[in-house]
């Protein structure tokens, strides 16, 4: 496409329009006016052929993968080169897609000319998790007498990744464990470890819960039980898509207001950041994404390729309008979970109906693994009388319903403490740091 410049209208108007009215008003110089009229157009003929070739000779090059951290600035390089080797002017622009925003609107540069590349760093900001697909850009160029913008688009395949902010979610916490600096040690370890590992005779003073009575009653003579301390546990955390995490919460307090956003995306945080913290400490850590089936399933283990792994797992994972299957999910663990582990759930249970199912479906899991949920609970759900700030009826009707909400989440956690399942609904912004100390207290006190 080519389009006038200024420079182009200015010499049309300084030198065609009086040449008009100097040929009506002395039509012997209208010849002149001809001629005029037909250098000007000659001149401008070959000055646009001239913007065609150095258009073509423009060469781009993008990054096929661009990884980009949620709502923090980034850049990536755009390398430009002229085939010819000289020094061209050239421009740039982007058709960014949906989610991901840049300071720029174009840029303009010039060519280094002979074989050197121009470096661009164009700027980015990721503002929606996920993957996003550049499909296209825009180059053009001056003329070389500056009359005509020649430009065009050309296809782009470039995927920009835009990943959750882990250090919002968990401050330092997260990175200072996936690497141990100087000082750094690991705490001892007490209590009883529960991995069998040998039998043999039972000797004086020897518990009477580790004898083995089985094999007593077949060899004739007590046989007792060893154990080690378990020096690898694994760790897994179930994040919930369905439509329970699709309610929204207050993502950043700005200076205008408080933006909001969706439940899904501090849970992702949340399971990410521990996993750092899991594989800081020495154990392994796996993920379970569900709604009414299970969408990924990444087994334990531990490095920073696994936890690399784990990012590409949910990075682009979103919530939908569908009702989760507790049931599914049940059997699904069962199957595939032989040994026994730790599970976080990251869900909400507020739905009478959907609490009822998922203790009826995890109480015969729970026989087997250590079951601990997690729920991100509004602020106004708290015990009456708990917050000074009420001024107007409507604080009052607003704390007397968090307080029915906060007493049925209570019972809730009765009913799931008679089978041995923990249920810590907290804050929010506290949600990483629950998970984090009550992972802490089952490792402290051994009992995985």
């Amino acid at each position: 496409m080519i389009a006038p410049r200024n420079r182009l209208l200015r010499l049309a108007a300084a030198t065609l329009l009086p040449a008009a009215l100097a040929a009506a008003a002395f039509p012997a110089v209208e010849p002149l006016a001809w001629t005029l009229l037909a250098a000007l157009l000659l001149l401008a003929s070959l000055d646009a052929r001239n913007a065609g070739l150095r258009f073509r000779g423009l060469r781009v090059d993008l990054p096929e993968r661009i990884d980009l951290v949620r709502n923090r600035e980034d850049s990536f390089p755009i390398h430009v080169r002229e085939t010819s080797g000289r020094i061209e002017p050239v421009r740039l622009w982007l058709d960014l897609p949906p989610g991901v925003e840049s300071p720029w609107n174009e840029y303009s540069g010039l060519t280094p000319g002979g074989v050197d590349r121009l470096r661009v760093p164009w700027p980015l900001v990721g503002t929606a998790r996920g993957e996003h697909v550049l499909s296209r850009f825009r180059t053009g160029v001056v003329s070389p007498l500056g009359l005509w913008d020649y430009y065009g688009y050309h296809p782009a395949r470039t995927r920009i990744r835009v990943y959750p902010d882990l250090f919002t979610e968990s401050g330092k916490g997260a990175a200072m464990l996936l690497r141990k600096g100087p000082g750094a040690h690991v705490l001892p370890r007490t209590g009883q470890g529960r991995e069998f590992e040998k039998l043999r005779d039972y000797l004086p003073g020897d518990s009477m819960s580790d004898i083995h009575w089985k094999v007593t009653a077949k060899r004739g003579r007590l046989a007792t039980r060893e154990f080690q301390v378990e020096r690898t546990r694994e760790v897994y955390v179930a994040v919930d898509t369905s439509r329970l995490s699709t309610r929204t919460f207050d993502a950043e307090r700005e200076a205008g207001g408080v933006r909001k956003g969706p439940l899904i995306e501090r849970y992702i945080s949340a399971a990410l950041s521990l996993g750092a913290t899991v594989q800081g400490h020495g154990d392994k850590f796996g993920l379970l994404a569900f709604h009414r089936r299970v969408l990924r399933f990444v087994r334990a283990d531990s490095g920073m390729a696994h936890f690399r792994f784990c990012l590409d797992a949910l990075f682009d994972l979103q919530a939908e309008n569908v009702t989760p299957d507790f049931e599914e999910l049940a059997g699904f663990i069962l199957q595939n979970l032989r040994r026994r582990v730790l599970i976080l759930f990251l869900t909400n249970l507020d739905d009478p109906a959907l609490a009822e199912s998922f203790v009826q479906c995890m109480r015969t899991v729970g026989r087997r693994h250590l079951l601990l949920v997690h729920t991100a609970k509004p602020s106004f759900i708290r015990p009456v009388f708990s917050n000074p700030r009420v001024a107007s009826p409507d604080d009052v009707y607003l704390e007397l319903g968090g307080h029915l909400l906060h007493q049925e989440l209570r019972d809730l956690q009765i009913r799931l403490g008679r089978h041995a399942i923990g249920f810590f609904p907290s804050e929010r912004e506290n949600l990483y740091a629950e998970m984090v100390a009550q992972y802490l207290s089952v490792k402290r006190r051994q009992i995985l």
